[in-house]
C-alpha cells in the first residue's frame, strides 16, 4: 500500500476515534444533567444515521471536485 494511503487510513482512523469518544463524552454528560441513563430511540438511531450519511455525502463532495 503506498504511504499516503496509510496515512489517510491513520488519520481518518484518528478523527473517527476522537469523534466516537467525543460523542460519548457528550451523552454521558448530558445523561449526568439529567440523573437518568441515556435511551436512544429508533428515531434517533435514524436521526444520527441520516447526519453520518449526510456527513458522508459532503466528505465525498469536498474530495471530488473535478
Amino acid at each position: 500500500m503506498e504511504n499516503w494511503k496509510k496515512k489517510t487510513f491513520l488519520w481518518g482512523g484518528l478523527v473517527g476515534l476522537l469523534a466516537g469518544v467525543l460523542a460519548s463524552f457528550i451523552i454521558v454528560q448530558q445523561s449526568e444533567k439529567k440523573h437518568a441513563t441515556p435511551a436512544l430511540t429508533a428515531n434517533d438511531g435514524v436521526k444520527l444515521g441520516l447526519g453520518f450519511l449526510t456527513f458522508m455525502r459532503l466528505i465525498s463532495e469536498v474530495t471530488n471536485k473535478d
